[in-house]
């Protein structure tokens, strides 16, 4: 059996299973061949990825715990940008909802100037090097993310809330 793909790309990984790649939204459809002679055609609608969202959290000895950012807080070592998929996207498709940021810049302000910068190629963030203090706001923007895909092969995903802002307690 060959197989062909309309609007994507198919590869076979053996005699019982496929990767599909739509290459947009809208529909794909799936041709089986033997030889040149068309044996089915199945055509199904592609829905897009959805964004993941990010959050800012602590980490303990095993969950992220999102914080509370309504009131000012008390700012650990270590704070953590979060990448959580769409809840209905990771469970049908957990292989394809693995995200990573990679590009955070943070800001810490005190009576409406810059009083500190630092950029981070991760979400782990070494809140030391920033020194924010009680009443001093801290500016957080996400401006990279990454998905993983199913075959391991990376993408630039979308960041649909960029900002993250809190006041030191």
């Amino acid at each position: 059996l060959k197989f062909e793909a309309i609007n994507g790309f198919v590869k076979v990984l053996n005699s019982q299973e496929l990767i599909l790649r739509p290459s947009e939204a809208g529909e794909m459809t799936l041709i089986a061949k033997s030889g040149d002679e068309e044996i089915n055609r199945f055509t199904f609608k592609v829905m897009p990825v959805p964004p993941a969202k990010v959050f800012l959290a602590q980490i303990d000895d095993v969950n992220a715990n999102p914080l509370d950012l309504k009131d000012p807080i008390l700012v650990p070592d270590k704070l953590y940008i979060i990448a959580k998929p769409d809840q209905s996207f990771a469970n049908f498709v957990p292989k394809e909802s693995v995200y990573e940021v990679t590009g955070v810049d943070v800001t810490v302000y005190e009576k409406g100037r810059t009083v500190a910068k630092a950029t981070f190629s991760s979400g782990e963030l070494d809140m030391t090097k920033l020194k924010a203090k009680s009443g001093t706001g801290v500016q957080i923007t996400v401006n990279a993310m990454l998905r993983k895909k199913g075959d391991g092969e990376v993408e630039p995903a979308p960041i649909t809330t960029p900002y993250i802002g809190f006041f030191v307690k």
